[in-house]
């Protein structure tokens, strides 16, 4: 869905994203792709996350950080 958004914006609007993102979003500065978040699903779904509960992880590059 922002591949399609992004696609569909101007050219000044898509490097005021860029501009923002390489801001907020430290590690990368940019949106998460499946890649980052495969790891943490193939973790979650083997034997070795079998003693955990109620956990919240967070996968954004670091945004939250800089809040």
């Amino acid at each position: 869905m922002f591949e399609r958004t992004r696609a569909s914006m101007g050219e000044a609007a898509v490097a005021q994203l860029d501009a923002m993102l390489k801001q907020k979003v430290p590690i990368g500065g940019s949106l998460g792709s499946i890649e980052d978040f495969l790891p943490l699903m193939l973790f979650l779904a083997d034997d070795g996350s079998r003693f955990l509960t109620g956990q919240t992880y967070v996968i954004d590059g670091g945004a939250l950080m800089m809040s």
